[in-house]
C-alpha cells in the first residue's frame, strides 16, 4: 500500500495521538506501536519539500492535573475544579488537558491580576 504525504502526516497524528493517550491512562502501548511511529515519520521526513516534518500535523501535548497544576500554580483539586474552563477530558477515568490551554489560561488569568 502507497500513502501520499497528507496520508502519512494524518496517520503519524494518529499514532502519536494514540501514544499520548495511552501513556496518561497509564495503558500499555502495543507492541510495534513506536516503530510504526518512527517509520511513519521517517517517510514524512522523506516526503517534505524541504527534508523536515511538517509541524502542522502535530498532535497537541495532553498533559495530567498535577502538570497542569504545576503550570498554574495551584493545587490538583483547584484544577479539577476547573476542568470546564480548561476543556478538560476524562480519559481512563484521569484528567488531561491540552498543555496550550493551561498554558494560554494561565497568562490570562496572570495578566488580569
Amino acid at each position: 500500500m502507497n500513502l501520499d504525504d497528507g496520508e502519512i502526516k494524518l496517520a503519524l497524528y494518529a499514532v502519536r495521538d494514540l501514544i499520548a493517550r495511552r501513556i496518561l491512562g497509564n495503558n500499555p502501548i502495543p507492541p510495534g506501536t513506536h516503530r510504526l511511529c518512527h517509520n511513519l515519520e521517517a517517510a514524512s521526513v522523506r516526503g517534505s519539500k524541504d527534508g523536515a516534518a511538517q509541524s502542522d500535523w502535530e498532535p497537541e501535548e495532553l498533559i495530567d492535573t498535577a502538570e497542569a497544576a504545576a503550570i498554574l500554580n495551584c493545587s490538583a483539586r483547584w484544577v479539577r475544579q476547573i476542568r470546564n474552563d480548561l476543556d478538560g477530558q476524562s480519559i481512563s477515568g484521569r484528567w488531561a488537558f491540552r498543555r496550550q490551554t493551561v498554558v494560554e489560561y494561565a497568562h490570562m488569568k496572570g495578566g488580569t491580576q
